[in-house]
C-alpha cells in the first residue's frame, strides 16, 4: 500500500519537475507538437476489446517526451497504452470506478503544486500535444490501480491471518 502510494507520487512528482522545466521555454505562441484529433486516426492495437489508435499513441508519445523519457518513445508509448488497457480491464473486473470529481481534484492539486492554474496546466499540456483529457485519464488509472493494489494486499493479509488461525 505505502509502496504503491509512493510510486504513484514519485511518478507524478517526476512529471511535475519535468513539466516545470518544460513550461519555461513555452510561451503563448507555442504550437502543439501532436496531431490534431481531426486528423485521421487508425487502429494500431486491440487489447481486451479496447482500441489503441495512432492518435492515442501520439498523445502518449508527447506525454513521454514531456517527461523526457529516453529511448524509442513511440514504442514506449505503445507498450504503456497496452499496459493501461490491461489495467483498466482489471479495474472493471474489480468494480473500481474513480469519479470525475476525484480526478479533477487531483488535476487541480497537480496544477497548484506546480504554481499554475488548471487553465495554465491545460494550455501547457495542449501545447505539448498531450491534452488535459489524456493526463486526466492517466491520473484516473494511477489512482484506480493504486486502489486495486491496496485491495489485493488487504485481501492477501486477511487470507494469511485466516491461515494463521487455522494453523493455531
Amino acid at each position: 500500500m505505502v509502496q504503491t502510494r509512493f510510486r504513484y507520487r514519485n511518478r507524478l512528482m517526476a512529471f511535475a519537475v519535468v513539466l516545470a522545466a518544460a513550461v519555461a521555454p513555452l510561451g503563448p505562441a507555442g504550437t502543439a507538437l501532436g496531431p490534431s484529433p481531426a486528423l485521421a486516426s487508425e487502429i494500431k492495437v486491440v487489447v481486451n476489446d479496447e482500441v489503441v489508435t495512432s492518435y492515442d499513441i501520439a498523445r502518449r508519445s508527447a506525454f513521454l517526451r514531456l517527461q523526457r523519457r529516453p529511448g524509442n518513445v513511440r514504442q514506449l508509448a505503445t507498450d504503456e497504452l497496452i499496459d493501461d488497457a490491461l489495467k483498466r480491464s482489471a479495474l472493471r473486473r474489480a468494480g473500481i470506478n474513480i469519479p470525475d470529481s476525484m480526478v479533477s481534484s487531483a488535476f487541480g492539486n497537480f496544477a497548484s503544486r506546480n504554481n499554475m492554474s488548471t487553465g495554465q496546466l491545460t494550455q501547457v499540456l495542449n501545447q505539448a500535444g498531450v491534452t488535459a483529457d489524456h493526463f486526466k485519464e492517466f491520473i484516473r488509472l494511477q489512482i484506480g490501480w493504486g486502489q486495486l493494489v491496496q485491495l489485493r494486499a488487504r485481501s492477501e493479509r486477511q487470507m494469511m491471518s485466516d491461515q494463521d488461525v487455522v494453523a493455531r
